[in-house]
């Protein structure tokens, strides 16, 4: 699940991440297993040009905890503390790498099998 759910932690009351969280999903700027990514800027963007560092995010992808998560990234484009215009969205776009591995489980006795020649003649 990702996007803008205007809230966080960082506010008194998270319920998208308290519904989110209750049904087994994690945040997977909490769940990499990197560093993240300029985590510590704002994902919402006002109307200025200065760039927020208190790193509340209200913009989230939640996936499920089984989910391995390799990496998390804000998308943002910053000079001499200021974000580079024109802008392009009131949001910072974010980035996640999962992996989806699926475990190995047995699929049981292998099915005989026949050999065709290139050419399928032999089956004439």
């Amino acid at each position: 699940y990702a996007g803008d759910f205007n809230s966080g932690i960082h506010r008194s009351t998270d319920s998208p991440g308290v519904m989110m969280r209750g049904n087994g999903m994690v945040d997977s700027v909490d769940a990499t297993t990197s560093d993240p990514v300029n985590a510590d800027i704002n994902s919402g963007r006002i109307s200025s040009t200065n760039s927020l560092r208190s790193g509340d995010y209200v913009d989230h992808i939640f996936v499920s905890s089984d989910i391995d998560v390799l990496n998390w990234e804000q998308l943002v484009r910053i000079s001499g503390g200021h974000y580079v215009t024109p802008k392009v969205s009131d949001h910072k776009a974010l980035k996640t790498v999962v992996s989806l591995e699926a475990p190995v489980g047995k699929v049981g006795t292998a099915t005989l099998t026949t050999a065709i020649p290139s050419d399928g003649l032999a089956l004439r």
